[in-house]
């Protein structure tokens, strides 16, 4: 079963948070867990249906899967303060300290975005910002080698819609030493519409299969 995150938020002291900045990873880390963020403001959303689509086929291969709804999380901005570039942790308490666990703990992280204004997400945005720690000591080290994969939804062709978040995503996750490992660019405007395109949910379903046999 997906194990959903976003619906209900709650106190760091209720998580009983455990938040390691060991440069060696855990063993858990070892498994095959996928995590998706999703980064529509709409629930059942064209990106937020295909990301679904992606996890429920890499579910079936027997990953481990996780989806993030960003718009239900509390994510304050970053502040450029550079404390976690010292401690590897941000400063701020909000929901960012269960989620940058769970991006440690997974092995492949799924971006998905509707394309505002050539970018992403105001929600996803938020988020990738607060993926600052991952750019110092000592987190730098336990991002690398992890694999990304982008899914757009976007009311003209992602070839004229997508490009700016597309390479934006791609040099962000070199920068990581994130290896890219698939995208899926969909054009899709009306809540829903891609419900009408069974070939791109496929599509997403593969590439779910895909990742969870590691390829």
């Amino acid at each position: 079963m997906v194990r959903l995150f976003g619906e209900v938020l709650v106190s760091e002291e209720q998580l009983n948070l455990k938040f390691s900045t060991d440069p060696n990873p855990n063993p858990k880390e070892a498994e095959m867990r996928i995590i998706g963020l999703a980064g529509s403001p709409r629930k059942g959303g064209n990106s937020d249906l295909l990301l679904d689509a992606l996890l429920a086929g890499a579910e079936s291969r027997g990953a481990e899967v996780e989806k993030y709804t960003l718009n239900r999380l509390r994510i304050r901005g970053c502040q450029a303060c550079y404390a976690c570039a010292k401690t590897g942790r941000c400063k701020q308490r909000d929901d960012m300290d269960r989620l940058l666990p769970a991006l440690l703990a997974a092995k492949v992280w799924v971006f998905a975005s509707p394309v505002y204004w050539w970018g992403p997400s105001a929600q996803l945005k938020l988020a990738l910002d607060r993926m600052f720690p991952f750019c110092h000591p000592p987190l730098l080290g336990r991002v690398q080698g992890k694999q990304a994969v982008l899914i757009t939804a976007s009311e003209d062709k992602p070839a004229a819609a997508a490009p700016h978040l597309r390479g934006m995503m791609r040099e962000a996750m070199d920068y990581l030493g994130v290896k890219w490992a698939g995208e899926l660019l969909v054009q899709a405007y009306k809540k829903g519409e891609v419900k009408n395109n069974p070939a791109a949910l496929a599509k997403a379903r593969k590439l779910g299969q895909k990742l969870a046999r590691g390829k």
